[in-house]
């Protein structure tokens, strides 16, 4: 039998618009820059709460060996391909290892459900968290938001944009630190073991020559000094109660670099 050949199928898909309506046919939530102050976002694990399908379960490490499920389809903590990808202002983590945990300088956040390989590529069979940062302008801004809670809990996350350069050159900074005491009474050594102590920030500088190209340099970094696990006995008479001569402790440190070249309007030019 001859060999039969086909032509090139192409499978694309194009996002939807920002002001796609909420009662609309499609798998895909959406958090503005006002949702996500509103409802208090600093952790990415807080964004599972308002999304249908989607689970985070928290390992308590921040963020490392966390798992997100989409539709029961989930991430491993081993080295495996994620079946949800997590997207910071167009570029994967493809490793589930590698997650933001610190929400920092948050414009949107878009949660898509369902297999996602004709808006943004191969992996995402289960779902995509797309996170988009704020984008400076001509225009100086900034702004502070600081909030208390129970257990000494103190979130302070700012923000500060802005022209270097008016109409070509702008920066972004953005930074988030947040600190708690301890759930666990530790009474072998009269302390709270599992305290947190978290500092997040993230610059930005993008460069546009012309009308045609953008060139963007992007920074993130993270320090969190922590005291122990979270991980007491079941069969202890009180969960919050642990006995231990080991004080504990989770340091992490991260950065990230992107450096990224984008033509604008492109499509538009190409006739």
């Amino acid at each position: 039998m001859p060999a039969i050949h086909l032509d090139t199928v192409l499978v694309s898909e194009t996002k939807p618009p920002d002001d796609y309506p909420l009662n609309a046919p499609r798998d895909i939530t959406r958090f503005n820059r006002e949702t996500i102050n509103e409802l208090g976002f600093t952790r990415a694990q807080d964004i599972s709460v308002y999304v249908p399908n989607y689970n985070l379960i928290d390992a308590g490490i921040n963020g490392f060996s966390d798992r997100s499920s989409i539709r029961g389809l989930a991430n491993t903590p081993i080295n495996t391909t994620p079946s949800v990808v997590f997207y910071v202002d167009d570029v994967p983590y493809l490793s589930s290892f590698a997650y933001t945990n610190q929400l920092v300088n948050v414009d949107s956040i878009e949660v898509y459900r369902g297999p996602q390989g004709g808006l943004f590529g191969r992996n995402s069979y289960a779902g995509v968290i797309n996170v988009k940062s704020r984008r400076p302008n001509n225009n100086f801004q900034s702004n502070i938001f600081v909030d208390y809670g129970n257990f000494n809990s103190l979130n302070i996350n700012s923000h500060l944009s802005g022209a270097l350069i008016k109409d070509q050159l702008y920066f972004s900074i953005g930074t988030a630190y947040s600190k708690r005491d301890g759930y666990l009474n530790n009474t072998f050594r009269d302390s709270k073991s599992d305290f947190l102590n978290h500092l997040s920030g993230n610059m930005s500088l993008i460069w546009t020559p012309n009308a045609s190209w953008e060139i963007n340099f992007s920074t993130y970094l993270q320090d969190f000094d922590d005291g122990a696990l979270r991980l007491t006995s079941l069969l202890s008479d009180n969960i919050y109660q642990i006995q231990s001569g080991n004080p504990g402790f989770q340091d992490q440190d991260a950065n990230n670099q992107v450096l990224k070249v984008s033509a604008i309007n492109l499509m538009e030019s190409v006739h």
